[in-house]
């Protein structure tokens, strides 16, 4: 059974600004204002995935800033499950714009090892915090 390992689903995009190509989790713009919605889509967009929610981590509290020294764009961090034994995964198509030159890969969990921190900077208070994580 394909679910006997776990494993991480990356893209691996060409991003026009960097002329190159990154590691990234599938992600999109929350323009519905529906964060389910838009996981949903963006993964079904990048991986060609079907999927589903199972845990939401909520920073609506404080929210977590991607770039704070030059824009307030922030990230909800989404943990969701792919089926790859479904049938609605078993043929696994992208839709990806004509703009988007996307590559998936699923990794197994192995590879990874999580390591994260946090830090203040003079201009961030408790309720404005930066957090990164590194993977190793």
């Amino acid at each position: 059974s394909k679910k006997a390992e776990k494993r991480v689903l990356i893209n691996i995009a060409y991003r026009v600004p960097l002329q190159n190509y990154v590691v990234e989790f599938p992600a999109g713009l929350n323009d519905s204002g529906n964060i389910e919605e838009c996981c949903l889509k963006e993964l079904k967009d990048e991986a060609g995935y079907v999927g589903r929610i199972i845990q939401e981590f909520d920073f609506s509290s404080y929210m977590t800033y991607t770039d704070p020294w030059k824009s307030d764009d922030n990230t909800v961090v989404v943990l969701m499950e792919v089926d790859l034994d479904s049938e609605a995964n078993a043929q696994q198509k992208q839709q990806l714009e004509d703009t988007e030159n996307i590559k998936t890969e699923m990794l197994s969990l192995d590879y990874f090892m999580a390591v994260s921190y946090t830090h203040l900077r003079a201009h961030e208070t408790r309720e404005d915090l930066v957090c990164r994580l590194l993977l190793e």
